[in-house]
């Protein structure tokens, strides 16, 4: 997973040359879509940010949608000013899905499980 500002929008980043990097196609997947405003600016309203996952296992432990930028500006209802004193992007976001637990066996607390002692194992005497 790579995540940040790509400065992948506007002057940057044209659509026809977003479409000719190596990472712009399978088994790349950009998970913040082109239209997500990732500054704090009001005079723009590009996507600088990205979320980039490669392959699609990675792809499978995302929650679909989780991807965005967060809008801090609204969320903590700051002022411009204050919003650009924290910065000029919002950062961005995903979420992971969680990996199942394991099933354990009934009875066991998930350590290693003690073995019966058989004749196999029994030491000798006078050995």
């Amino acid at each position: 997973m790579i995540l940040g500002d790509f400065n992948a929008d506007g002057q940057y980043l044209s659509i026809r040359k977003k479409d000719s990097i190596l990472i712009s196609s399978a088994p790349y997947y950009w998970l913040i879509d082109d239209d997500v405003d990732t500054t704090t600016s009001n005079n723009n309203d590009h996507t600088y940010d990205r979320i980039v996952v490669y392959g699609e296992s990675m792809l499978e432990a995302i929650v679909p949608d989780s991807a965005k930028a967060y809008n801090f500006e609204e969320d903590l209802n700051l002022t411009e000013e204050e919003t650009q004193s924290v910065s000029d992007h919002y950062p961005v976001e995903v979420e992971l899905k969680q990996k199942a637990q394991r099933k354990r066996n009934p009875g066991t607390t998930g350590g290693a499980q003690k073995k019966k002692a058989g004749p196999a194992s029994k030491k000798r005497r006078g050995a």
